[in-house]
């Protein structure tokens, strides 16, 4: 881990119509979390959608318990050659909303399988309206009801 603090600058960005600049300071717990996504090409992007496919297709194959039969390389080659639609090389931004939609699913699940008796519950998109219309609060967590908020107060 390194003390300095990284700057990126993305390619695009929502105000550069704008005119507006966007820099993006990393700092050195960011660092150590990123270093897993480095490849050897400095041009590619980060988060590479085919890169982890590949990686989800290769960790299931390995936890395999069945043998690959013939008839199965055949199928599955008889797919691939069908499929039409090839993976970018980086994500959308809807691909991201999706994400965070699936993350914030996911940390409400777990608070109720928790036995912590939600108050509200927020779908992701919901989240993120209610972020940029106004439903804020103070950051931190609301006890009483279970819900974490950001540090802009928006509710996760």
């Amino acid at each position: 881990m390194t003390s300095e603090v990284w700057f990126f600058t993305p390619e695009r960005h929502k105000t550069e119509w704008k005119g507006k600049s966007r820099v993006i300071a990393i700092g050195p717990r960011a660092q150590e979390v990123l270093q897993q996504f480095f490849t050897a090409d400095a041009e590619a992007y980060l988060f590479d959608p085919r890169r982890a496919v590949d990686e989800y297709n290769a960790d299931r194959s390995a936890r395999r318990k069945t043998p690959y039969y013939p008839s199965h390389q055949r199928h599955n080659a008889k797919w691939k050659a069908k499929q039409p639609k090839k993976l970018a090389n980086r994500y959308t931004a809807h691909a991201y909303a999706v994400a965070v939609s699936r993350a914030i699913d996911r940390a409400n699940l777990a608070r109720i399988e928790a036995g912590v008796e939600l108050e509200l519950h927020i779908p992701g998109w919901a989240h993120l309206h209610r972020c940029w219309h106004g439903s804020r609060r103070e950051p931190g967590s609301d006890e009483e009801t279970g819900l974490v908020h950001d540090r802009l107060g928006c509710l996760l």
